[in-house]
């Protein structure tokens, strides 16, 4: 039986209370799927929750809390991440915050202006 090329991975985001969601993530044929590997992988598995990072600044753990695992660890080593049940965790930082919070600064900065222009015609 040879390598697989595949894991079990559950995303977690600092910051944000998820429900954590097992996702089998591949390794492109042809490549040693270590830690690092598997990180760029994640990456681009979750294009639109991890755009905020780079693969480099994800983190990759046995348990939710576990320490980090080393970059060139194998991947088909592991006992975690071969089944749906004991996925790996992936580790990314929180998301910046949302733009709704500058558009209502901004809102409210205008309604100000708007306020005092019409003080300022009476």
């Amino acid at each position: 039986m040879g390598e697989r090329n595949w894991a079990w991975v559950v995303l977690v985001r600092q910051g944000m209370e998820e429900a954590e969601v097992a996702t089998q993530v591949y390794c492109p044929e042809g490549r040693s799927f270590n830690v690092d590997t598997l990180k760029k992988a994640a990456k681009a598995e979750f294009v639109q929750l991890l755009a905020h990072v780079d693969a480099s600044q994800l983190s990759v753990s046995a348990t939710r809390d576990g320490d980090n695992l080393d970059e060139d660890a194998i991947v088909d080593s592991l006992p975690q991440g071969a089944t749906r049940q004991q996925p790996l965790n992936i580790h990314a930082p929180p998301p910046p915050p949302q733009a709704s919070q500058g558009d209502d600064s901004l809102r409210g900065f205008l309604e100000k202006l708007d306020e005092q222009r019409r003080k300022d015609e009476e």
